[in-house]
C-alpha cells in the first residue's frame, strides 16, 4: 500500500512539474456539487456500491487551482455504511482534478445467511465507527461528466471506481 502510494504522489509530482509552464483551467470551483456513483473492490475481494456528493466549499487556497469539498455518502456491502466526506484538491493538469482526502461514517450492523441445505446459519455483525482516507483522480470528459479512481485505507474500499456529475 505504501509503495503504491508514494507511486502515485512521484507521478502527480511529475506531471505537475512537466505541465508547470502551461495554464490550468480549473474542473470545479465554489459553489459546484459533484454527485458520485461508485463500486469498490475491498482487500478481501469483496464489492461495494455507493453514491456520494460533495459541495466546493472553498477554492484558490494556495493561489493555486485548489479546492476544498465537504460531503456525505451511503455505501452498500451486505450492510449500509453512512457518514460524511472532505477532500482537498489540487488541479496540476487541464481536465485531470486530483484530490486526497477522508472519510467518517457509522457502518450498520448487517445479517447475512451462510451455509447449504442441510446447515445454514445466520451470521450477524454489530454496527461500527468508521474512518478512511484516500487519494483520487477525477477526469473530466465534458465539463459536467467525469470518471474517478480512488486507492483507499479503510472505509472506502482498496480501489473505487466511479463516475461523476456536477451540477
Amino acid at each position: 500500500m505504501r509503495k503504491i502510494l508514494l507511486f502515485v504522489l512521484l507521478a502527480l509530482g511529475l506531471s505537475a512539474f512537466a505541465n508547470a509552464q502551461k495554464k490550468v483551467t480549473p474542473t470545479i470551483k465554489k459553489g459546484d456539487m459533484l454527485f458520485n456513483a461508485a463500486t469498490s473492490i475491498g482487500l478481501g475481494g469483496g464489492l461495494s456500491y455507493g453514491v456520494s456528493a460533495d459541495y466546493v466549499l472553498l477554492d484558490n487556497l494556495t493561489g493555486g487551482v485548489d479546492a476544498l469539498t465537504a460531503g456525505a455518502y451511503v455505501d452498500y456491502n451486505e450492510g449500509f455504511a453512512a457518514g460524511v466526506k472532505s477532500d482537498f484538491h489540487y488541479q496540476f493538469i487541464n481536465k485531470l482534478d486530483t484530490y486526497a482526502g477522508l472519510r467518517l461514517g457509522y457502518i450498520f450492523g448487517t445479517s447475512k445467511e451462510v451455509g447449504n441445505d442441510l446447515v445454514k446459519m445466520n451470521v450477524e455483525t454489530k454496527g461500527a465507527f468508521a474512518y478512511g482516507l484516500h487519494v483520487g483522480g477525477r477526469y473530466f470528459f465534458t465539463p459536467k461528466f467525469a470518471a474517478f479512481s480512488e486507492l483507499g485505507f479503510r472505509g472506502a474500499g482498496f480501489v473505487r471506481l466511479g463516475i461523476s456529475y456536477k451540477f
